[in-house]
């Protein structure tokens, strides 16, 4: 009888541990491709927007709120920002941004969207030239003073 009894709690024991190294490892990476609905949605839930496209590209039109990362320069920069954070990234037609949100999965990021079939099938806004987005000021309700000063 303790045969089957011992049998039964090791193999409870055996269920347990899986289970505590299952909630102690990191979700997996979520890299999905979304179109424009679910990029507006993603967008005002906070999520950063990155066209991989070239400097040319972007001036000629962009989805507002994007910053410009050209695929090339995207190893240099991602590394400084949170990998926990949703991501969307898309290009002219949504390959290079495929390549991009690979990358990204791959280097940890677990939130990466994927704009399918890029910005020729975005019907949205769209904002031309190099201006990035405005950066938020944070001021806590409170008033700011911005002084210009010349010399000449």
């Amino acid at each position: 009888m303790k045969g089957p009894r011992l049998l039964i709690w090791g193999l409870a024991g055996v269920i347990l541990l899986a289970i505590a190294i299952a909630v102690a490892l990191p979700s997996p990476a979520v890299r999905e491709d979304i179109g424009n609905a679910q990029l507006l949605q993603l967008q005002a839930a906070g999520a950063r927007l990155v066209d991989v496209r070239s400097p040319g590209e972007f001036a000629l039109g962009h989805i507002p709120g994007a910053e410009n990362i050209p695929i090339e320069e995207l190893t240099q920069v991602a590394g400084s920002w949170n990998r926990g954070s949703a991501l969307i990234v898309y290009c002219a037609t949504g390959a290079r941004s495929y390549q991009a949100a690979q990358y990204l999965a791959a280097q940890g990021f677990t939130k990466v969207y994927n704009l399918k079939a890029g910005i020729v099938a975005w019907d949205g806004q769209v904002t031309r030239g190099n201006t990035p987005a405005p950066a938020a000021i944070k001021t806590n309700g409170k008033p700011i003073f911005i002084d210009f000063y010349s010399s000449t």
